[in-house]
């Protein structure tokens, strides 16, 4: 959950790149082997943010392109495509206040010549949001898979 306001979009093809073959190319980077995209992000605030990469893919034996979002080179999570078209994967987690470098990586290229399939990436922007969700929620994985909320003496 978001705190409501717009997440700050920061355009990838201004990035530090770094791979075999990773281009700028609109609308932003291809990634056609592994590698990375970095850039500096200045968080305003200490707290929990969601990181969310704007990209689309293609799949190599049914498997779709994985991302993974670290902070000043610790990672924050992996984010798994769920289709070609554009859509958003995220990972969250703790930030300290202040100018931070974000990457995101390219993690498993695959290619099956057979079948004529190749594994690639794109990626439009990285978006940058607080994360305002409740302190009686406690994220048990990343991505929430599984969330604890304590309610009362109870938990849910």
């Amino acid at each position: 959950r978001m705190d409501g306001k717009t997440p700050t979009s920061h355009e990838i093809e201004t990035w530090r790149l770094e791979g075999g073959i990773v281009e700028r190319r609109e609308p932003g980077v291809v990634f056609a082997t592994t590698g990375t995209a970095a850039g500096e992000v200045d968080f305003p605030e200490t707290g929990t943010y969601v990181i969310g990469v704007l990209a689309s893919g293609t799949a190599c034996e049914g498997v779709y392109p994985v991302v993974q979002i670290s902070v000043d080179d610790k990672p924050l999570g992996l984010a798994s495509l769920r289709q070609a078209d554009w859509h958003t994967v995220t990972a969250f987690g703790q930030v300290e206040k202040g100018r931070h470098k974000v990457t995101v990586a390219f993690v498993n290229d695959g290619t099956n010549a057979e079948r004529r399939e190749d594994r690639n990436l794109t990626i439009d922007r990285v978006l940058v949001a607080r994360d305002r969700r409740g302190d009686d929620e406690v994220l048990l994985t990343a991505p929430a898979a599984a969330v604890v909320v304590e309610r009362g003496r109870g938990r849910v």
